[in-house]
């Protein structure tokens, strides 16, 4: 696989892993608060706060790879930009 399909494939793991982090959070904030073990909400923010955490450790990864895979066009801009002195 090339490097621009292998960019495809990043850009949309992480582009859904970056709406499950989205939905997952903002369902698990707007739940009701407060209760506990007992509670039937309690067991639904668990797995919320879970699937939530996975999220952001794949979208953490999936987002370093997507750096690593533009890397070349990071480094070109940053020396055309003058920020980064070139060799």
């Amino acid at each position: 696989m090339n490097g621009g399909g292998a960019r495809w494939i990043v850009n949309g793991v992480a582009f859904v892993l970056f709406i499950l982090l989205l939905i997952t959070g903002v369902t698990a904030w707007l739940l009701p608060h407060g209760g506990g073990p007992a509670s039937a909400v309690y067991g639904v923010r668990q797995v919320l706060r879970a699937v939530h955490q996975i999220s952001a450790l794949g979208f953490t990864v999936t987002i370093v790879v997507h750096l690593l895979l533009h890397a070349t066009y990071i480094r070109q801009n940053l020396i055309r930009s003058g920020l980064m002195k070139g060799h």
